[in-house]
């Protein structure tokens, strides 16, 4: 018997169903797009169609059509391909008798249709009510981006610095006002090219190295997504090169600029720039330096800080300079009086600092410098310890930085320059 026979035989009913409703369907109702094309039989076998094109003529998913192509008559050429011929489909539709299918069931983030083929209407019914008891415990709602986006801005709270989680914020605002892009939304239909019309508007407004930010935590947080939102495993972000940046030096202020401030500051500020200069701290980190955390006896400052990929706070332990451990002691004396257990406390409230760049830029003003902030101290501190032969390795565990190419990039970017001044310069030797 020829193959043509064999197929003619075949009857298997197809796959189809319809989200929320019971489908049973002659299938006399599918012939409409080859009845208009008027193939006779015995003549020809018509014109070839891929697995797409019969999906679309038969109101199928192209899975099932690849999983069932024997039974349309389809022939399988190669490892992925498969030909289709219209008068084999046509035989195969008319020897379908009952279609059944019982809605979308989503399952391991992708939708996928659970559809059966019977001889008889009773059998399809009798199957349908069957596979309805199970169904419920397989079906989940549809995330919506901006659902998405508040559940991953809660975890993001607990787990980052307010600073990061204020930054990711900022992302999902801007992102969410773009045209075409809306919170409500399903995450199925965020799809990538409307995901790169966005980070191209943000790099013709932002430049590169704001866009790379809006890069890299959109796609954190839709990895987030996979595993704890019910996501698609496809991150739309995933696979979008990072922009170029164009270079921008670090600026690094002059030591010369560092003295001018230190001189007109009032003895507590004093103390505070000087722990800047000799430890290369972040900002945070002399901030929240508590006196539990000043070991005079080891002469050594434990800094705390949780700038890496985990957010868990990790320790350092900075050695301290001669010049510090007496500013450390007068500073002691200074608020010996309070109960207060941080190191350096506001004046006038009692509380420790949180930022303090008012008063740098008053500083900066005063003494007729360029304005620079404590993370200038930092980039200074970094070119004295590059510029003295310190080891790359050392200035990555001052620096606190998780991997030595991060402390590399980091000293690439600074303008290190000829500072004419001796390793951790102090008040009394300037030159």
């Amino acid at each position: 018997m020829s193959c043509l026979w064999i197929f003619i035989l075949c009857y298997f009913s197809l796959l189809y169903s319809c989200l929320g409703s019971n489908v049973y369907e002659s299938s006399n109702l599918n012939n409409t797009y080859f009845q208009s094309h008027k193939i006779q039989p015995g003549i020809a076998l018509g014109k070839a169609l891929s697995v797409s094109e019969v999906a679309g003529i038969l109101n199928l998913d192209t899975r099932s059509v690849r999983k069932y192509y024997h039974n349309l008559g389809g022939i399988k050429v190669g490892p992925r391909k498969i030909v289709f011929f219209e008068k084999e489909v046509v035989n195969a539709v008319q020897a379908q008798r009952w279609i059944s299918g019982t809605g979308e069931v989503v399952r391991r983030h992708e939708a996928t249709k659970k559809t059966k083929f019977f001889k008889t209407k009773r059998e399809a019914k009798k199957w349908e009510v069957k596979e309805a008891e199970r169904l419920p415990e397989y079906t989940t709602v549809t995330e919506s981006l901006g659902s998405w986006a508040v559940k991953y801005l809660d975890h993001a709270e607990i787990k980052f610095v307010p600073k990061t989680y204020s930054a990711k914020r900022l992302v999902f605002a801007v992102f969410f006002r773009y045209p075409g892009i809306d919170k409500n939304q399903s995450v199925d239909t965020l799809k990538r090219d409307k995901c790169l019309e966005f980070l191209n508007h943000t790099f013709r407004v932002q430049g590169g190295s704001g866009v790379n930010q809006y890069l890299k935590n959109l796609k954190a947080a839709w990895n987030w997504g996979i595993d704890f939102a019910n996501l698609p495993e496809l991150n739309p972000f995933s696979r979008i090169p990072r922009y170029p940046i164009n270079p921008n030096p670090r600026y690094v202020p002059p030591l010369e600029d560092f003295w001018a401030i230190y001189d007109i500051a009032k003895e507590q500020d004093k103390t505070l720039l000087l722990a800047y200069l000799h430890t290369a701290g972040r900002k945070g980190d002399l901030f929240r330096l508590k006196w539990e955390h000043v070991d005079f006896s080891r002469r050594t400052i434990t800094l705390i800080s949780r700038k890496n990929k985990t957010a868990t706070w990790i320790p350092r332990i900075i050695v301290m300079s001669d010049a510090l451990y007496d500013c450390l002691k007068e500073q002691e004396e200074r608020v010996k009086d309070s109960k207060n257990p941080y190191v350096f406390i506001s004046d006038s409230t009692g509380e420790p600092w949180v930022s303090r760049e008012k008063i740098m830029r008053e500083l900066c003003a005063e003494a007729k410098v360029k304005a620079f902030g404590f993370h200038g101290i930092r980039h200074l501190s970094a070119s004295l310890l590059y510029h003295n032969g310190v080891p790359m390795t050392e200035i990555q565990k001052i620096l606190g930085h998780s991997n030595l190419t991060t402390t590399e990039g980091y000293i690439k970017s600074l303008v290190v320059e000829e500072v004419g001044a001796s390793f951790l310069p102090t008040p009394a030797r300037r030159k």
